[in-house]
């Protein structure tokens, strides 16, 4: 395929998804509108609230029909890198062919048609360069603003590597579509200032669509899977596009160990609880039953103490955890589900001792943590304040990834 219509089609690609990008940002503004008429319509009459639904209902065909148009082109992308690399690999051949004529009386035109592979190459490469700077400005669009301008990265997160070298990294898309983990030397994200001072660590609010939501829909045994899900969500911040199911799937029949359980029985030793009698509990876990899920899904990571302070979690806590975040590390929190939303759990036990994932933190203008942005696999993602967090933490262990994953 010749390289003008290569490169038609990658003016394409990048038209298509800046219109996109701009469809996608206008759904933003009036979807963090539309979360603000909920809140007060939660108040109100059933008339008004079937009303907010009916919009709700909306929305959510919108936001399907834009994540459609979304995989359309990242579809056209992928067809278009393997052209351009099989263009590629054809010139490249070509070339050390090429060379290899070096010296032979008859290869007078060597140097200029060496000279005419390496241009070429350098042009497809270019256009590979386009795709992959229109998908990234896509995917990473921030809640705030939506630019990439005015990040700053957070100090001490890339190993000694300079501000200049932070930023010509490339950054990485959130759309989980690896078949490996995301393994950094840094975070690709920082956080996004707002016109009132505030920051913001990436743009939680966008990366909640790739998140999981739904707990219990693989099976309607395993509805206790609060601990498995967020699994799935550190995993798709690493971008590998885990489910439920694959992780019930390993988590049901793996053994944690080999001793032998009491009387026996054979799924009484798995890395998630498995009662034929109570669907609620099936699928439950702890820190250290997570940590091996994640190593068998290729992520390395640590069970970190919270420490409590008169019945709450310290300062130095909440700064760990909002440090781990801004690092672009995952995090695993164990909640009162109760204290973190209590209209929607109220004294429920069942969902005591909650597993969510961390996936921003918010600071005020002052450079002090207002709060985390945390995914809920049972509603998704949300803001609370950081005194609601220390309030909500029971104390027991934290999953954190060692690698930077995002």
């Amino acid at each position: 395929m010749g390289y003008d219509s290569l490169s038609g089609r990658t003016d394409s690609y990048v038209k298509d998804r800046k219109h996109l990008n701009e469809e996608f940002d206008c759904f933003d503004e009036a979807y963090g509108k539309l979360e603000d008429v909920r809140a007060d319509a939660e108040k109100s009459d059933a008339d008004i609230q079937s009303a907010v639904s009916d919009i709700q209902r909306g929305f959510d065909q919108e936001h399907r029909t834009l994540e459609g148009q979304s995989d359309e082109l990242e579809d056209e992308k992928s067809r278009l890198s393997d052209s351009i690399n099989r263009e590629l690999d054809r010139l490249d051949t070509a070339s050390r062919k090429i060379d290899s004529l070096a010296g032979k009386k008859y290869a007078g035109g060597l140097k200029t048609a060496s000279e005419m592979c390496e241009d070429y190459m350098k042009q497809l490469e270019g256009l590979l360069d386009r795709l992959d700077a229109a998908a990234s400005a896509g995917n990473a669009r921030g809640a705030a603003g939506g630019a990439m301008d005015g990040r700053a990265m957070p100090d001490g997160s890339c190993d000694g590597r300079t501000a200049s070298d932070r930023d010509a990294m490339p950054v990485g898309s959130l759309v989980p579509d690896r078949k490996t983990p995301r393994d950094l030397p840094c975070t690709q994200y920082g956080f996004t200032v707002d016109p009132d001072g505030s920051s913001t660590y990436d743009s939680p609010m966008e990366m909640d669509r790739y998140l999981y939501k739904s707990q219990g829909a693989a099976y309607t045994n395993f509805q206790g899977t609060c601990g498995l899900c967020s699994i799935v969500n550190v995993m798709r911040l690493a971008g590998v596009n885990l489910s439920e199911k694959d992780v019930i799937d390993y988590a049901a029949k793996t053994a944690e160990s080999d001793e032998m359980t009491a009387g026996g029985v054979p799924w009484a030793n798995r890395l998630c609880v498995i009662d034929p009698f109570r669907s609620g509990a099936s699928g439950g876990t702890n820190p250290r039953k997570r940590k091996k899920i994640l190593e068998h899904f290729g992520i390395s990571s640590g069970i970190f103490p919270v420490k409590m302070d008169g019945g709450t979690a310290s300062d130095e806590t909440i700064r760990e955890i909002a440090d781990y975040v801004a690092h672009g590390r995952g995090v695993i929190l164990s909640v009162h589900a109760s204290v973190l939303e209590p209209q929607i759990y109220a004294s429920d036990l069942n969902h005591d001792f909650h597993a969510v994932t961390v996936t921003s933190v918010g600071k005020n203008r002052q450079g002090d943590i207002s709060g985390f942005y945390i995914c809920d696999s049972n509603r998704g993602t949300s803001f609370y304040p950081a005194d609601v967090v220390r309030s909500a933490l029971t104390g027991a262990d934290m999953n954190v990834t060692y690698s930077y994953i995002r």
